[in-house]
């Protein structure tokens, strides 16, 4: 019987090993959550919510079939719902727009010639509007939300796409740059930072910049490029200031670094420091680059071989003068690669990514919790177990074709969860086994099925409780 159950908590062991020199901002473990997407292929976005996450990514079944998904979870990382796309769909990143909607940009139709599209969802996961835009496999996003403009790149062509809050196409950036990979895009008062690898490096990933272009009389110009001939796709943030943070993978021939640099507003380099780690393997990455509360100080997140084929997150931290605060690396045994970070509302960070199973060759997506001395307001209160049964809506509801549906249960029990039509026939059972206690959540997909209502039944010991459900096409 096939298993829905999709929050699965590990409090996994603090078994993460630290280089080099420590200091008073001392990251401690909380603990992690593991997500089953059914097939993760790549994990994409995160757009921080406060007091909760929205994550986007694509999964890919053993048909080579790609589906984008958007998940939005709450500030201990449990699920609230999930947005699924179209079959043979692809996403990129998510953000939100000045009406607090959430925008992203995706493909919806990888069979024929791919149509790039810009669609906002709502808070509550249910999709508002969708337009297409001139550009193939869009994956790239920023908002500017004081000028509520929508920057996006993509994959086949060498601009930047400038649309309105509504997807209208206003305006467009050429940026004439021999790209291979490009990681980064950030639009903000008619200025545009980009950053990735050129294809003009020693390897086809190398070549590391990062670009500014700023418009002036209706005309888009490139003020500054800056190039590092053997960096790995370049990441950036940036402070209150202007200054830029770049991080990056650094190339040798057989073993690659973490090279990582602050330029002023004008691409001039401030200080620049390389960590070097214990092994000797290329792929370093730096994915995600994140400024550390109340100006502490700046963080570089990503992946870590420590053999040819075994890959660990990574986190490198540095004060605004360059002064070093500390690293970490996970060490559990687990191949865990952070993509995204953000710092919560009592300032822990949260970190998500993928955690690879090589013995089945397959991914789920992980959410992490850290707080770290110095930096952490409030040390986060334990989530109380519930006391009584309970069945909850499902959210969202109506929902087209993917909705979830959360439970909890005071004791460990026997749990059956179903899902029949009107006539009183089984469609699904979602879950059927022995639980303990605590809150769960659940996802039903109706592909295939008929608008209608349909009925839902948690059956625990002799609790059972019906909802009705819409599914609206």
């Amino acid at each position: 019987m096939k298993r829905y159950i999709l929050i699965i908590v590990l409090f996994l062991l603090p078994a993460f090993m630290s280089f080099g020199q420590t200091s008073s901002y001392n990251p401690n473990f909380i603990s992690t959550q593991v997500y089953d997407w059914g097939g993760v292929d790549f994990l994409y976005g995160m757009y921080c919510d406060n007091p909760n996450t929205v994550i986007s990514g694509r999964t890919k079944d053993t048909n080579n079939m790609y589906n984008a998904v958007i998940m939005k979870t709450n500030t201990e990382g449990q699920r609230l719902w999930t947005w699924t796309g179209s079959d043979n769909s692809k996403i990129g990143e998510i953000s939100s727009l000045p009406n607090s909607t959430y925008v992203f940009v995706y493909t919806d139709n990888l069979t024929s010639k791919p149509q790039g599209k810009v669609a906002s969802i709502s808070q509550e996961g249910l999709l508002l509007w969708e337009k297409n835009i001139s550009a193939e496999n869009p994956y790239l996003m920023s908002v500017d939300i004081e000028n509520q403009q929508i920057a996006i790149f993509g994959t086949s062509y060498n601009y930047v796409l400038i649309c309105d809050q509504n997807g209208n196409q206003t305006d467009s950036i050429p940026l004439n740059i021999n790209y291979a990979v490009n990681k980064r895009l950030r639009l903000l008062n008619n200025t545009l930072l980009i950053s990735g690898s050129s294809s003009e490096g020693i390897h086809w990933n190398t070549g590391g910049y990062i670009a500014k272009f700023e418009k002036t009389d209706s005309v888009w110009n490139k003020t500054w490029q800056y190039n590092v001939p053997d960096g790995l796709q370049a990441t950036f943030t940036e402070d209150a200031l202007g200054n830029i943070y770049v991080g990056m993978g650094y190339y040798y021939q057989t073993y690659s670094t973490y090279l990582l640099k602050k330029l002023d507003p004008n691409g001039n380099i401030i200080w620049e420091k390389e960590w070097v780690p214990t092994n000797q393997c290329l792929s370093n990455a730096i994915q995600n680059v994140i400024l550390l509360p109340d100006n502490k100080g700046v963080l570089f997140v990503g992946r870590l071989f420590s053999t040819s084929n075994d890959y660990n997150g990574i986190m490198l931290a540095y004060d605004l003068d360059g002064n070093f605060l500390f690293d970490k690396q996970n060490s559990d045994g687990a191949m865990m690669e952070y993509i995204r970070g953000k710092f919560d509302q009592q300032k822990r960070l949260i970190l998500v990514g993928e955690i690879y199973y090589s013995q089945t060759n397959s991914k789920d997506i992980f959410f992490q919790t850290w707080s770290i001395d110095g930096i952490t307001a409030v040390e986060p209160l334990p989530v109380p177990l519930p006391t009584d049964f309970s069945l909850s809506q499902n959210y969202p509801n109506p929902f087209n074709p993917t909705t979830t549906i959360q439970f909890s249960v005071p004791e460990g029990t026997n749990v059956q969860l179903k899902v029949f039509d009107l006539l009183g026939q089984e469609v699904e059972t979602l879950v059927d086994e022995y639980v303990p206690s605590g809150t769960f959540t659940a996802q039903f997909t109706a592909k295939g099925l008929p608008s209608g209502i349909y009925i839902y039944q948690l059956q625990a010991g002799k609790f059972i409780e019906k909802k009705k459900m819409v599914l609206l096409k």
